[in-house]
């Protein structure tokens, strides 16, 4: 959103605002700050990584690794769902500080990953079963993970019957079946 594409001030959902640019994630090199809700240079710090023995002994790898900031699930929907329910996953640094996303699992369940940037991810739940966990996780391709709870697996509805079978507009048809607000109250 601004005068031109390349003088924005704010983005759609799904995209990332850069150099006053909306784009699908940030480039390398930069991060998604969601205070600033803007991609911003990284300039983390580099540290060691320092292994100690159980008898005191060390090793260091000097200045190979960059901390990162932590990235959230801010929003999902729907809520429920079951086999074939496309769930549509909103939030900042959800590919864990990797190149991609490469795995989502809805409740345990692992599902088909549709599209992934780092701010938007949209997945098609595969299993129809239920689940003990009601988390959403997601684990990037350099194995950081972004997860957030409030998944619930719930069992697809059937239709058993409906009458009349043909009608024209207007006309009222009663429909039967089992489970038809697959989890919903309305």
């Amino acid at each position: 959103i601004g005068s031109s594409d390349k003088d924005c001030t704010s983005c759609p959902p799904g995209k990332v605002l850069y150099d006053k640019q909306c784009l699908d994630s940030c480039p390398n090199g930069t991060f998604f700050s969601d205070q600033q809700e803007t991609c911003i240079l990284n300039n983390c710090t580099v540290g060691d990584v320092v292994v100690v023995g159980s008898e005191g002994t060390r090793v260091i790898a000097k200045d190979v690794f960059k901390f990162i900031e932590r990235g959230a699930i801010t929003a999902f929907s729907p809520t429920l769902g079951h086999q074939g329910t496309i769930v549509t996953i909103s939030g900042f640094g959800l590919r864990g500080g990797g190149n991609n996303v490469s795995q989502v699992f809805l409740g345990g369940q692992l599902a088909r990953l549709m599209f992934e940037n780092d701010t938007l991810v949209i997945v098609e739940a595969v299993s129809s079963g239920s689940s003990s966990s009601n988390e959403i996780i997601l684990i990037g391709d350099e194995g950081g993970s972004v997860k957030t709870e409030g998944w619930t697996y719930v069992s697809p509805a059937r239709i058993i019957g409906f009458n009349p079978s043909s009608g024209q507009v207007g006309t009222v048809v009663t429909i039967q079946g089992i489970n038809m607000l697959m989890g919903s109250s309305t």
